[in-house]
């Protein structure tokens, strides 16, 4: 938010509360010091002081910002803890200030005068005044007891209120420490039963370690993507579906150049992006020296490093490390590949896969869509082709000016591009196959 959104809302909101707190705690002052005012007047500032206590509404608030920063289910459990446990002190807090308020300003005997402390200092009235109220909720006991008609009503309300509070109180600790409870002997409980299985197997050693290091980053980052995408998003239907998805996946997506030609030209093609997003892309994680694909292997799946470290291990070339700048082995989606390398995780790691299938019949949704396909194959292929040492972590950034296709059916194009991706799977086939002339 901006500067100037910010004080509008300020000015629209609390500005008038604090405006009115500040006035009174200045003309209290000059009540105080030059004697202006009445005994009524100064009493009457004291109630409008008072004010303050709406300001706790922004606790409700606050607790929503903190509650969306946090992605742990245990770290909202354990924040509802603390929220319930500081509302029950702020409630006291106030019952406590309201006790000593109703003593203080009365013109009749209050409980201040049975017990001569009102000459005391005001921090120990306020903490008298505490123990009162915390003696209503049941928490210890107090000798001090209502005098006049106002602190005998009030008395009354406070326990009313103090019996309601403190069984909802009760009722919400008990439900979140047992929440608390599951969710860590749970997690225990997995745990445990993969030791007991790894001893029973005889697997020992490094391969026990890495397997129980990798289920350990998988059980807690499947529970932040529950608690990220909560079940109730099943409910939506196919469309909104669709474009929750693509807002997911679009930053990986716009990756590949022709994709993001594709999404700035119209709006048109949404359909087969929706149906990209929904149907063909998934989240993958890997483990520490995991194997991502091996050289010589078909190539069916595309794969965007979102987070983590890899490395690609290419004769030639020898050994690099993968960013995220682009897609690995984007060549599938534009001719019959054969990774040319092995690419191995360093580290707990996590992609984003495109199956290259899907990425087809995604395609091949509208006939403006595939014959734009096709011209971007051809293009993409012969670059390929000129290529002295072919890897895939080759990119093709730069794109040449697209000749305007007609958008009739082109089902010639289509059927040649068909079969680059197709047609020739059931050939068998030795070494790398690209497109011919």
């Amino acid at each position: 938010m901006d500067l100037p959104t910010i004080r509008h809302h300020y000015l629209r909101n609390w500005f008038g509360v604090d405006l009115s707190i500040l006035i009174a705690d200045l003309l209290l002052e000059l009540v105080f010091f030059e004697g202006f005012g009445e005994v009524r007047a100064a009493k009457f500032l004291r109630l409008v002081r008072l004010l303050r206590i709406i300001r706790l509404g922004k606790l409700t608030h606050v607790s929503i910002v903190l509650r969306d920063q946090l992605h742990s289910r245990v770290a909202c459990i354990q924040l509802n803890l603390c929220l319930v446990v500081l509302g029950i002190i702020l409630l006291e807090h106030v019952v406590a200030c309201c006790w000593h308020g109703i003593g203080s300003l009365t013109t009749d005997t209050s409980w201040l005068d049975v017990h001569n402390i009102r000459d005391r200092h005001v921090s120990f009235q306020y903490a008298t005044a505490m123990r009162w109220s915390l003696a209503q909720l049941g928490l210890g006991g107090t000798q001090i007891e209502a005098v006049s008609y106002v602190e005998s009503v009030y008395s009354g309300i406070v326990a009313f209120v103090s019996l309601m509070s403190f069984s909802t109180v009760i009722s919400s600790m008990t439900s979140l420490i047992t929440s608390l409870n599951k969710a860590k002997v749970e997690e225990t409980d997995q745990f445990w039963l993969l030791q007991k299985y790894l001893r029973e197997k005889d697997i020992a050693g490094s391969l026990a370690e890495r397997i129980t290091d990798f289920l350990q980053y998988a059980y807690h980052s499947h529970t932040a993507q529950l608690a990220e995408r909560p079940d109730i998003l099943h409910l939506l239907s196919r469309p909104l579906q669709g474009e929750l998805n693509l807002s997911l996946y679009q930053d990986s997506l716009l990756k590949v150049s022709f994709l993001a030609q594709v999404s700035q030209s119209t709006a048109a093609h949404s359909t087969a992006f929706h149906k990209l997003a929904s149907e063909s892309v998934h989240i993958v994680d890997t483990g520490a020296a995991d194997v991502v694909f091996s050289a010589s292997q078909d190539a069916e799946t595309t794969f965007f490093l979102l987070k983590g470290s890899l490395r690609y291990q290419h004769v030639p070339s020898g050994e690099r490390h993968v960013d995220g700048r682009g897609w690995i082995a984007e060549m599938a989606l534009w001719t019959k590949w054969l990774h040319a390398g092995d690419l191995v995780s360093t580290g707990f790691s996590k992609l984003v896969a495109m199956d290259v299938e899907g990425f087809c019949n995604c395609m091949a949704t509208s006939p403006d869509l595939r014959s734009r396909t096709y011209h971007y194959a051809r293009l993409y292929t012969d670059e390929l082709k000129r290529q002295r040492v072919q890897t895939d972590l080759w990119l093709y950034e730069e794109v040449p000016e697209r000749e305007e296709v007609p958008a009739q059916r082109d089902t010639t194009g289509w059927w040649m591009f068909s079969c680059l991706k197709a047609g020739f799977r059931a050939q068998p086939r030795t070494k790398q196959i690209l497109p011919t002339s």
